[in-house]
């Protein structure tokens, strides 16, 4: 888990900074460096979305009704995995 969440940080780390690069890089493009622009941030966004889907079915898996209140969820205040995510 250490290199996800090194992964995580340079991840928030390299959002950050394409934010804040968007709006000029965005206007002085061409129009087919913006639709490239585009469709590569699409591709990330896929996945990490896959990525959180993931994460949260292992969640789901440690919040297990046979765990009772010993699963995550439970533990943490949550009476599901889907409000605890």
């Amino acid at each position: 888990m250490p290199e996800l969440q090194s992964a995580l940080a340079e991840l928030a780390s390299v959002a950050a900074d394409c934010l804040a690069a968007a709006p000029s890089s965005a206007a002085s493009s061409t129009d087919d460096a913006l639709l490239e622009m585009q469709s590569r941030l699409a591709d990330a966004n896929r996945l990490l979305t896959a990525t959180a889907a993931a994460l949260a079915a292992e969640v789901s898996h440690r919040s297990r009704r046979e765990l009772g209140y010993d699963g995550l969820a439970q533990k943490r205040g949550a009476r599901t995995p889907e409000a605890l995510v």
